[in-house]
């Protein structure tokens, strides 16, 4: 019996994307839990979407990728990177709700927002830690309203917040 990629639903390693993978399609477009996924954009990478992975257990670490590149169905994550991203907006990355065990965002030229409208879809589990470094275009203010929903909804783990001092 034959066995094609398409129809793996679980992965219980890192799943690791550097380059051009999309040419085929979507090869793991079946994939719905995963240990980890790691994403390195490269010139030859066209967008990707992983429409049915809701679940990671460890780490999705999204490298150089942006809106057009996106795990479009992510709820519940361990750790979340988002390392030189072109992503507006955290509100851009994953499902409609996403649960975080930690998140760090790292060299995002282009993310200025955390929230929408003062909401957030992010939930950062009670003891997450929560990491910005070098976030150029991320106002002072929307980290703090970030930090203030998170801390509303139980949040009040560990983090690092770039030199920015929130009450």
């Amino acid at each position: 019996m034959k066995r094609h990629i398409s129809a793996v639903t679980t992965v219980a390693g890192t799943v690791t994307f550097d380059g051009g993978h999309n040419s085929f399609g979507n090869p793991l477009g079946a994939m719905t839990h995963a240990g980890g996924l790691h994403v390195i954009k490269s010139s030859f990478l066209s967008g990707f979407h992983f429409t049915s992975l809701t679940d990671v257990s460890g780490t999705v670490e999204l490298d150089g990728t942006g809106p057009s590149s996106n795990p479009s169905a992510l709820a519940t994550v361990g750790t979340l990177i988002v390392r030189n991203s072109w992503y507006d907006s955290l509100e851009n990355v994953g499902g409609p709700a996403l649960a975080l065990g930690n998140l760090e965002l790292h060299d995002n030229a282009s993310m200025n927002a955390l929230t929408t409208v003062g909401a957030s879809k992010v939930t950062l589990a009670p003891g997450a830690s929560f990491t910005l470094n070098n976030n150029t275009t991320l106002p002072s203010a929307e980290v703090c309203s970030f930090f203030a929903i998170q801390s509303g909804l139980g949040w009040s783990g560990p983090s690092d917040l770039d030199g920015v001092s929130c009450p």
